[in-house]
Parts: structure tokens; sequence; C-alpha cells
């Protein structure tokens, strides 16, 4: 997912990314929400917790959700 550029938040000073992100763990177990990917950080629904993200390859300004338990780096 990756927020639209012309939001009117956007010009507020508001990180819709992060919004999103945050909006995505606290809906983790009503979603089903695994994993919550955002930069180089990571919230696993398992550990409860934000991390550093070995991946890195989520798109700069964009927040990948996962719901498979058994998420696979490769």
């Amino acid at each position: 997912m990756t927020p639209p550029e012309d939001s009117e938040l956007l010009d507020e000073g508001y990180s819709m990314d992060w919004m999103l992100a945050h909006w995505a763990v606290a809906s983790a177990r009503e979603y089903g929400i695994q994993t919550v990917e955002l930069d180089s950080r990571m919230w696993d629904r398992d550990a409860a917790e934000w991390t550093d993200s070995s991946a890195g390859d989520v798109a700069e300004d964009a927040v990948r959700i996962g719901f498979d338990r058994d998420w696979d780096e490769d």
C-alpha cells in the first residue's frame, strides 16, 4: 500500500505512511495482520514490537502489510 501523494493531510505535516502502519498494528487482531513493514522497521504480531528489518526491500513511503505467519525474507 502506498498513501496518495495529494492528500490534504500531507500538507499539514502528517506522515500518512506512519499513520497507516500504526492503524495496521492496532487492527492486527481483527484483520489477521501478522507483519507490518515501514522503511527499515518491521512489526511482528508474535513479538509485539518494532524491530529493524533485514529485508529492507519496502519502497520508500510505502507500507507492507503481511498476513502470513511463515513470512519468508527471500
